[in-house]
C-alpha cells in the first residue's frame, strides 16, 4: 500500500522543508494547510493533490505529479519540473518578487498575481480560464504567457500589466467578434502602461501576440528616420509588436498611449514593412478616448507580416492650390489660395516667375508676374505639430505682354500747336488705344492732337497682344500760353512763309492793328485764327516795306501788349 498524507482540516507546519518523499499528499476540500517554509513534491510517481487551500511561505518545488482544483497560495517561487494538473484550481502568487520557473511548462487554470514585486517567467507559461494580474507586473521577460480559453473577460487587472523582453509576449486565443485586451506594459526605465486591443472581424479562431517594446525603435533596427508619405514622425520612447501566429480574417487594432506623459496627441499608426524597408502609415486611422487614456485604432487590418508597430504624426496632406493659371506676364494682384485651410497652420509659399507682393505666411496671398512663358506657385503647409506637407505646385502660363512706349514732339507745346505722337511699344502689340486727358481718344497707331485751351494733360497710351495682354504708360503733356510774334513775311503765294501769323495760345481777347509808314491804318482783326496776307481792310496789296503793329491780348491770368515792325518782303523767302 503506498504510504500517503491526507488533510481533512486545518493543519499547520513549522518553518523548514516540507517533502513528501514520494508519498501521496492530498489536501480535502475545505481544508486548509500551511507551510511556513518550502514545499517539495518530490520522487517520480508521487502525487500531490490540492483541493482546498494550501499556503505555502517559500518555494513550491513540483518534481513529480501535482494539481487539483483547490488554491496554491505561494509567497516564493514556482518551481515546476514535471507535471501539474491545474484542473480548475488556482495558483495565487503572494509574495514579493517571485519566479514563475523550473524544467517544464505550467499550464495553469486560474494564475493571481498579488503581494509586491515583479511575478517573472523563465520559461512559457499557459493560462487556461483566467489570468489575474491585480496591480502586479507579470514579466514573461523573453518567454510567452498564453492564455488559451478565447473568452474576453479571461484578464482582469487594477493596475497591473504584462512585460515582455526580446521574443517573449503575452499571447490570446480569439474566437468571438469582441475586443479582446492585452493589458502590455513595462517597468524598464520609465515605467509605462499601453495596452492593446484586437477586435477580429469574424469567429474565426485565430491567436495574437503583443508586446511593448519600452525603447526608441531606431537601435532595434527599426529607424525613426525611413517614413512613407504620410507619416511625419514617429514615437521615439516606445513601440508595440504585434504577430498572429494563426488565422486568416481582418481585424480592428487598437493602440493605447498617455498623452501627458508620452508629450504628443498621436494621430495615426503606422507598420514596418522590409519592402519598402520604412514605416508606413496606417489610414485610416481613427482616433478617440477610453478610460483616461487616448486610443488609434486601425479598422478591417490584415498585414501581420511583420510585427513592429508604432505611433505617429501625419504629414499634413499635399494643399491644393486654387487661383489663376493663363495669365498676362507683367500682372499684378493675382490671388492665390490654399483650400481648404487647416487650422493653426503655418503656409511655406514660394513662386517662380514672380514674386510675393502680400499675403504670406496666410493660406491667401497675392502674387506679381514677371514677363517669362511660365510661373510656378508652390506652397507646402506646416500644421501645428510641426509636421510639414510634402510641396504642391501650381503651373501659370504667362503670355508675354507688350510694353507701352510712345514718344512725342514736345517743341509745339501752344494751344491749335498740332502735336505728333508716336508708338514705341514692344513685345507684339496689335492695338493701340489713345487718351489724350481732354476727352480725346483714338485707335491709331501714331496719332496728330492738338489742345484747344492750355493746361496739363495726362495722355495714356494702352496697348495689347493678339493674346489679349495689356499695358498702359501715361505721362503729362503742358500746353502754355503766351504769343510769338514772326518778324517778316513773304506774301509771294509760294506757299512759304506767306502770312503774318502771330502764334499764339490761349488767349480770351485779342486785337492786332497794322499801320504803314505813314501812319494809315490798313488791317486790323479781332479774331486770333486770322492771319494777314499783305492786303489791306479794302483789298489792296501792299508795297515791300516796313510796317507797323499794335497787338493786345488777354488771357486768364494775364493781359498782353506789345508793339513793333514787321517786314514785307516779296522775293524769296530762303
Amino acid at each position: 500500500m503506498a504510504t500517503g498524507l491526507t488533510f481533512a482540516s486545518t493543519a499547520w507546519g513549522q518553518a523548514g522543508l516540507f517533502n513528501n518523499r514520494g508519498a501521496v499528499v492530498y489536501i480535502n476540500t475545505g481544508a486548509v494547510v500551511r507551510v511556513l517554509g518550502t514545499v517539495t513534491n518530490s520522487k517520480i510517481n508521487a502525487d500531490m493533490t490540492n483541493m482546498g487551500d494550501f499556503y505555502i511561505d517559500n518555494n513550491f518545488v513540483n518534481d513529480s505529479v501535482a494539481g487539483g482544483d483547490g488554491i496554491y497560495h505561494v509567497w516564493g517561487d514556482w518551481v515546476n519540473n514535471r507535471r501539474f494538473n491545474a484542473g480548475t484550481g488556482e495558483v495565487s502568487l503572494e509574495g514579493a518578487d517571485q519566479l514563475i520557473t523550473g524544467d517544464s511548462l505550467t499550464w495553469f487554470y486560474d494564475l493571481t498575481c498579488l503581494g509586491s514585486g515583479v511575478k517573472t517567467q523563465t520559461l512559457n507559461s499557459r493560462v487556461s480560464h483566467r489570468l489575474n494580474l491585480n496591480d502586479r507586473e507579470l514579466a514573461t521577460d523573453q518567454f510567452d504567457m498564453t492564455v488559451t480559453t478565447a473568452n474576453t473577460a479571461a484578464i482582469t487587472r487594477t493596475t497591473g500589466y504584462v512585460s515582455s523582453l526580446s521574443n517573449g509576449k503575452l499571447y490570446r486565443n480569439v474566437n468571438v467578434n469582441n475586443a479582446y485586451l492585452f493589458p502590455t506594459g513595462s517597468s524598464v526605465g520609465l515605467t509605462r502602461y499601453r495596452p492593446v486591443e484586437i477586435t477580429p472581424s469574424t469567429t474565426e479562431a485565430g491567436l495574437y501576440g503583443v508586446r511593448l517594446v519600452n525603447n526608441d525603435a531606431t537601435p532595434d533596427g527599426y529607424d525613426r528616420t525611413l517614413l512613407d508619405t504620410i507619416v511625419c514622425r514617429v514615437n521615439d520612447k516606445y513601440y508595440h509588436r504585434i504577430n498572429r501566429p494563426t488565422g486568416t480574417v481582418p481585424a480592428t487594432i487598437s493602440v493605447f498611449y498617455d498623452a501627458i506623459q508620452d508629450q504628443a496627441t498621436w494621430d495615426i499608426l503606422a507598420h514596418w514593412t522590409v519592402s519598402p524597408n520604412k514605416w508606413l502609415g496606417m489610414d485610416p486611422t481613427t482616433a478617440s478616448t477610453q478610460g483616461g487614456l487616448e486610443v488609434l485604432t486601425r479598422a478591417n487590418w490584415n498585414t501581420f507580416t511583420e510585427e513592429p508597430y508604432i505611433l505617429g504624426l501625419r504629414r499634413p496632406e499635399l494643399p491644393i492650390i486654387t487661383g489663376p493659371n493663363l495669365l498676362c506676364g507683367n500682372s499684378n494682384g493675382n490671388t492665390y489660395i490654399i483650400d481648404p485651410a487647416t487650422p493653426g497652420a503655418t503656409y511655406n509659399w514660394s513662386i517662380t516667375g514672380g514674386t510675393i507682393t502680400g499675403g504670406t505666411p496666410t493660406p491667401t496671398i497675392q502674387v506679381g508676374w514677371g514677363n517669362s512663358g511660365s510661373g510656378v506657385v508652390g506652397a507646402s503647409v506646416t500644421a501645428t505639430n510641426g509636421c510639414t506637407s510634402g510641396i504642391a505646385t501650381y503651373a501659370v502660363s504667362l503670355f508675354t505682354a507688350p510694353t507701352a512706349i510712345y514718344s512725342t514732339d514736345t517743341n509745339n507745346v501752344f494751344a491749335f500747336d498740332l502735336i505728333s505722337f508716336t508708338d514705341n511699344s514692344i513685345d507684339g502689340a496689335t492695338s493701340w488705344d489713345w487718351d489724350f486727358g481732354d476727352g480725346v481718344q483714338t485707335t491709331e497707331q501714331n496719332p496728330f492732337h492738338m489742345y484747344d485751351v492750355p493746361g496739363q494733360y495726362n495722355v495714356c497710351l494702352m496697348v495689347t497682344s493678339n493674346d489679349g495682354c495689356m499695358d498702359t504708360t501715361c505721362s503729362v503733356i503742358e500746353i502754355v500760353e503766351g504769343l510769338i510774334v514772326p518778324n517778316v513775311f513773304t506774301p509771294n503765294g509760294d506757299g512759304i512763309n506767306d502770312v503774318f501769323h502771330i502764334k499764339n495760345s490761349g488767349m480770351d481777347e485779342y486785337s492786332v492793328q497794322i499801320f504803314n509808314r505813314w501812319g494809315l491804318l490798313i488791317f486790323e482783326t479781332t479774331a486770333p485764327q486770322i492771319k494777314w496776307d499783305g492786303y489791306t481792310n479794302s483789298g489792296e496789296q501792299v508795297p515791300a516795306g516796313v510796317y507797323y503793329f499794335i497787338l493786345k491780348a488777354k488771357s486768364a491770368t494775364q493781359t498782353y501788349e506789345k508793339t513793333g515792325t514787321v517786314t514785307v518782303l516779296y522775293g524769296s523767302s530762303n
